[in-house]
């Protein structure tokens, strides 16, 4: 209860409140933002008096809260150690997996190729349509014979992919 009783302010009235606040912020921003400021600086000097008046109950907290949440901390920093970009790229991997029952057939697949390549056991030849010997990738006739890939340039992988091959 507000200490004007049960007073509740109607919306119009509300409306009216927060136009005139609007208002006022708009034609005096410098006084808002000194007024802010000062308020910040405030909370800051409270909080400094606070800590240095009760270090040794906040060290012993952060001491008990490090033993009780050692295997949080733990997850956490070998979060932090891979980098962003890395982390996306394994949550979009997972939830593809996840998303489709033959994924993983495809990766193995896709896997075998790559280590027969880097191996010298399968070899790139020029683009199964065009002849173009700049070829963009292979594509798999079915994912049951992995090493059966028909390689090609990036145009006609597109078109395999759009079904027009």
């Amino acid at each position: 209860m507000s200490k004007w009783g049960s007073y509740k302010e109607s919306e119009q009235a509300r409306a009216k409140r927060l136009a005139r606040m609007k208002a006022y912020r708009l034609a005096h921003p410098d006084l808002i933002q000194a007024q802010a400021h000062a308020t910040y600086e405030r909370t800051k000097e409270r909080v400094m008096a606070y800590r240095a008046a009760h270090k040794d109950e906040i060290a012993a907290y952060h001491r008990a809260y490090r033993v009780t949440h050692l295997e949080e901390r733990r997850a956490a920093a070998r979060a932090r150690q891979t980098r962003p970009e890395q982390r996306e790229r394994e949550r979009i991997r997972e939830a593809a997996r996840r998303a489709k029952p033959d994924y993983n057939h495809k990766q193995a697949a896709r896997q075998q190729v790559y280590q027969a390549k880097k191996k010298g056991l399968l070899v790139p030849t020029p683009c199964f349509c065009c002849g173009d010997p700049k070829v963009h990738a292979h594509h798999h006739n079915g994912y049951d014979h992995p090493l059966d890939v028909v390689w090609l340039c990036s145009l006609h992988h597109a078109y395999a992919h759009a079904g027009l091959l």
